[in-house]
């Protein structure tokens, strides 16, 4: 299954985004525990939909803007 990594502008602050599957987009959105992103879980979702997975401002490759202290600042 093919995993695509890019950057997203959004508002000025560049966020990284992981795509894989094909089909109907589902977009995965995370909390503040880290996404185990080898989960089968995904690659059994990623067999029906491009799931699309952003990371946190922060976190991953995604950009820390310096107004963001804790995780209630990215909610």
């Amino acid at each position: 299954m093919s995993r695509r990594t890019s950057m997203l502008k959004l508002n000025g602050l560049e966020l990284e985004v992981q795509r894989r599957g094909s089909g109907s987009p589902l977009l995965i959105l995370t909390n503040e525990e880290e996404l185990e992103l080898d989960s089968p879980l995904l690659d059994r979702l990623a067999d029906k939909h491009e799931l699309i997975i952003p990371s946190a401002p922060g976190f991953g490759h995604s950009e820390r803007p310096e107004w963001i202290s804790n995780p209630d600042d990215i909610a």
